[in-house]
C-alpha cells in the first residue's frame, strides 16, 4: 500500500496546535460566564508524549522515485491551505469551531499519533466510564449509535463526551433497528431521503449542531458494501449510484445549517466475496475528511483454530481505499476479537502493533458491548491485559 508524504502535513499539524494554545498563555481580561463555557468546551486533539513523527523516507514502500528527495518547494496541500488562510482561528482567545475541526483533519493525516476510541451500546456516561475504569485512561473518541426515527439530538451526552476531554463521534444511521427485517425499510429508502422527506429532521439536526462550540465527527451510513442495512444499494430498492447522491445530499444540507462543525467519516466494512466494489460508494474527496473501516475477529462458524493476521482482515479493503482516496487518513470505526478459541489476546496484540506501524491508520475505536459476542475489551484478563499493553505503544500512550 503505498504511504502518503506527511512531512508537509506534519508542519501544518505544527502550526496549528502552536496558534491554537498559545492562548493558555496570554494574560487576558476575565472570561464571561458565557466565554467560560466556550473555553470548557474546546476540543483539540490530543498529543503522544513519546511519539516521533516518521520520516516518509523510514518507511516501508516510501513513494519517492528514483532515491529522488521529496521538493522543499512543494506545493501547499490543503490542510496547510485551511491553517494558513485569513479566517480567525480564535475569538476572544478562544480557538473557532472551524479552528478546532482543521486541527482534528490535520492531527488525523499527519499519522504521528493513534487515537483509540470506544463506542459503547448506548454512549451512556456509566458504560464509557466502565471502560476507563478497565482500561485506565479517557478515550480520544467516543462513539455514539443515533438511529433517525427514533434518537433526536441530545447535547448532554454530547456534553458528557467533551468533559472527558474526547471527541464525539456520531453513527448516525437512517433507519429503524428495532424492526425485525432491516434490509426492507422503504420508509427509509435512499430515493426518498434524497428527495427531501427527511429535510426537516436533518434541518433540526444540524441546527443542534450549530449551536455546539466544538465540532462532532459524524459517520454517516457506514458499511455502505454490505447488504445488511437498508441504505445499502441493492436492497430496500436502492439502485446503483443512489448511496453517492444521498451522502452529498446529506453532507450539503448540513454543511448549509452548520458549516465547519463536523468532520465526516465514510466507513466501509471490510470487504468480502460479493461485496459492493468501494470505487462506486466513494462521494468524493471534496465531502469526506477521514475514512473509516470496520472489521471484526469473530463471528466463525466454527471454533477457529488460529487467527487472521491483520493483513488477512484489512488489507484487500486498505488497498481498495487507498484507491480511491489516496490523500485522506483512515480511522478503524469498530474492531474487536471473539474469544472463541482463545486468541482474543493475541490477535489484539498484532492490531494495536499494526496500527501503530502504519501512519495512514490514526487509530482505532474498540466496540465495547455484549452483542453476538463478549467484545468487551475486558471479557478475559488476558484481553484487557492485551488492550492495556497496546495502549503503552508510543504513537496511543499518554501523559500520566
Amino acid at each position: 500500500m503505498a504511504q502518503r508524504d506527511t512531512k508537509p502535513l506534519l508542519t501544518s499539524v505544527g502550526a496549528v496546535m502552536v496558534a491554537l494554545t498559545i492562548w493558555v498563555g496570554f494574560i487576558s481580561p476575565p472570561r464571561t460566564e458565557a466565554e467560560e463555557a466556550r473555553a470548557a468546551a474546546v476540543i483539540l486533539p490530543p498529543t503522544r508524549p513519546l511519539a516521533t513523527p516518521v520520516e516518509v523516507d523510514d518507511r516501508p514502500d516510501a513513494a519517492v522515485e528514483d532515491g529522488a528527495e521529496p521538493a522543499d518547494d512543494e506545493p501547499a496541500t490543503d490542510t496547510e491551505a485551511t491553517t494558513t488562510s485569513s479566517e480567525p482561528t480564535e475569538v476572544d482567545g478562544i480557538p473557532t469551531v472551524a479552528a478546532q475541526r482543521d486541527a482534528w483533519v490535520a492531527a488525523l493525516d499527519a499519522g504521528s499519533i493513534d487515537l483509540f476510541g470506544v463506542m459503547t451500546e448506548r454512549g451512556a456516561v456509566e458504560e464509557v466510564d466502565r471502560t476507563v475504569g478497565a482500561i485506565g485512561r479517557q478515550p480520544d473518541i467516543v462513539q455514539i449509535a443515533v438511529g433517525w426515527p427514533h434518537d433526536t439530538f441530545d447535547p448532554e451526552r454530547i456534553a458528557a463526551v467533551v468533559d472527558r476531554g474526547a471527541m464525539p463521534m456520531i453513527s448516525w444511521e437512517p433507519w429503524q433497528f428495532r424492526l425485525s427485517n432491516p434490509q426492507v425499510q422503504t420508509g427509509y429508502s435512499l430515493e426518498r431521503i434524497i428527495a427531501g422527506d427527511f429535510d426537516d429532521y436533518l434541518n433540526e439536526y444540524a441546527r443542534n449542531i450549530a449551536e455546539l462550540d466544538h465540532p462532532v465527527m459524524i459517520r454517516l451510513a457506514h458499511e455502505m458494501n454490505g447488504n445488511w442495512y437498508p441504505w445499502a444499494e441493492g436492497v430496500n430498492g436502492n439502485g446503483p449510484g443512489s448511496y453517492v447522491q444521498f451522502w452529498r445530499a446529506v453532507v450539503a444540507r448540513v454543511e448549509q445549517i452548520a458549516p465547519d462543525h463536523v468532520i465526516w467519516v465514510w466507513s466501509p466494512n471490510v470487504g468480502f466475496r460479493g461485496s459492493t466494489p468501494l470505487e462506486l460508494l466513494y462521494p468524493g474527496d471534496d465531502v469526506v475528511d477521514v475514512v473509516g473501516v470496520v472489521g471484526y475477529f469473530g463471528l466463525l462458524p466454527e471454533t477457529p483454530t488460529s487467527y487472521p493476521s491483520f493483513d488477512d482482515l484489512f488489507g484487500p479493503t486498505l488497498e481498495e481505499i487507498e484507491a480511491v482516496a489516496p490523500d485522506k487518513a483512515v480511522l478503524i470505526t469498530e474492531t474487536s476479537a471473539t474469544e472463541d478459541g482463545g486468541f482474543k489476546a493475541a490477535w489484539t496484540t498484532e492490531l494495536f502493533e499494526a496500527v501503530e506501524a502504519r501512519p495512514e491508520i490514526a487509530g482505532l475505536i474498540w466496540f465495547d458491548v455484549v452483542k453476538e459476542e463478549d467484545w468487551r475489551v475486558d471479557s478475559s484478563p488476558e484481553a484487557l491485559e492485551a488492550v492495556r499493553a497496546g495502549l503503552e505503544l508510543p504513537t496511543f500512550a499518554v501523559d500520566g
